[in-house]
């Protein structure tokens, strides 16, 4: 992995609430957000993040964008991260 294996996401600002899921997610895919977005108009933030799921980004080219499918455990504990790019 390097500072090229970038991915963008957005996740619901309600989603965000919750920083215990959130430090989850990040851990269990082993991201590290490089940047944050709020999108008022759309009520959720928009992440682009280096971690190791996502491919090798050369310089010049969009950051692809996925999709994070977060299920959790009584909404305390997550049990599975699925993580889909977006045609």
């Amino acid at each position: 992995m390097n500072n090229r294996n970038l991915g963008r996401f957005s996740l619901p600002r309600g989603d965000v609430n919750n920083p215990e899921i959130l430090a989850q997610v990040f851990s269990i895919l082993k991201i590290v957000p490089v940047r944050i977005e709020m999108l008022f108009t759309e009520d959720k933030l928009e992440y682009t993040a280096i971690g190791e799921r996502f491919p090798e980004v050369p310089r010049g080219r969009m950051i692809p964008e996925y999709e994070l499918i977060v299920t959790t455990q009584a909404g305390k504990y997550v049990e599975l991260v699925e993580v889909k790019e977006k045609t």
